[in-house]
């Protein structure tokens, strides 16, 4: 494909130009504001409409940024990351989902009970989602979580629509699925294709179902997917433990693991804060607490680079998900 910024020629699905680093695959997330409900840009400061002046100027995490000190650009390219986090044990009550499966044999080893067996299931539960857009010799790439063995698939809107019309990236509403191997050191394989069956836009939510096979064949009946266990994030308090799983592209492409922190909370706007590292394409992957839950969507990512480079990550609350995700379990049955 070719670079709309300097021309030059790419791979296919290459997610940055390999010569001027510019994203080739920008989207967009809004924000709400919390004083009259109307809708912005994710990088404005203030709201065109009453003035409201916003806690969260970000861009959205799916619009890579180079971030310049004293006129020298930094650019992180990390290869090969693979991260298994031994963390401490705690074990605090679960709301599993009725049908969680465990990880798919083969897995890497762990004990199980302990936080690494949750944090493999975690892992096998991120896909990697691929939306054609219309019109367009691109894509939108992103990340999503699995809810069911039914193959419902929590993720952001932004992942497969234009958050400002609503409209979804192409008209057939394929979406492709790809899943990670067992042993989570290789490149997702696509196997499925989904459709949208609920979002919540002013969330900038989705929930996904797998429909068939990549190839259009129906679908066998166990469609081999680990499901995610759900937890609560109204339990989350700044200085937890919180970690991002997803395909941000910028550390190859197999699944990638970044640890941090609750650094705070944008209540009014519906955001946990994070200084877990986030970058294009962990949209709509999995926000996890230190025993593997889910407890929120990673969204968007906030940049200061005026004095000193600084990162914060904008999470969505997986209880304001509850709906799509009480809806899902439902349809599973």
């Amino acid at each position: 494909m070719s670079c709309p910024s300097c021309g030059a020629t790419n791979r296919p699905n290459a997610r940055f130009c390999a010569q001027c680093r510019a994203p080739l695959a920008p989207g967009l997330t809004m924000k709400v504001c919390p004083r009259c409900g109307q809708s912005s840009p994710m990088g404005v400061a203030s709201c065109a409409k009453c003035g409201h002046r916003f806690a969260s100027p970000a861009p959205p995490i799916v619009a890579r940024r180079v971030l310049f000190v004293g006129g020298g650009a930094i650019v992180s390219l990390l290869v090969g990351i693979v991260a298994f986090v031994a963390i401490s044990q705690n074990h605090s009550a679960r709301s599993a989902l009725p049908d969680a499966t465990p990880p798919a044999a083969g897995a890497t080893a762990r004990t199980p009970g302990t936080s690494a067996a949750a944090l493999d299931r975690a892992l096998l539960a991120t896909v990697e989602l691929n939306v054609p857009i219309d019109g367009e010799r691109r894509s939108s790439s992103g990340s999503g979580s699995v809810l069911t063995g039914k193959g419902h698939i929590l993720t952001n809107f932004h992942v497969v629509g234009d958050p400002k019309t609503g409209k979804l990236y192409n008209r057939q509403g394929t979406i492709y699925v790809a899943v990670s191997p067992a042993d989570l050191k290789g490149t997702p394989q696509v196997r499925y294709a989904a459709e949208v069956v609920k979002i919540d836009q002013r969330l900038d939510l989705a929930l996904l179902r797998i429909l068939m096979t990549h190839e259009g064949a129906p679908l066998p009946a166990n469609l081999g997917l680990t499901t995610i266990v759900v937890g609560d994030s109204d339990t989350v308090a700044i200085g937890d433990e919180l970690s991002i799983i997803g395909f941000p592209g910028i550390g190859g492409d197999t699944v990638t693991f970044t640890k941090g922190s609750v650094s705070g909370f944008l209540t009014a706007e519906g955001w946990i804060k994070t200084d877990a590292e986030i970058n294009s394409g962990n949209s709509g992957g999995a926000a996890i607490n230190r025993t593997g839950q889910l407890v929120g969507i990673p969204s968007a990512a906030a940049t200061e680079t005026t004095r000193v480079p600084g990162k914060i990550g904008l999470v969505r609350p997986v209880n304001l998900a509850r709906p799509l995700i009480e809806w899902a379990l439902t349809d599973a049955k």
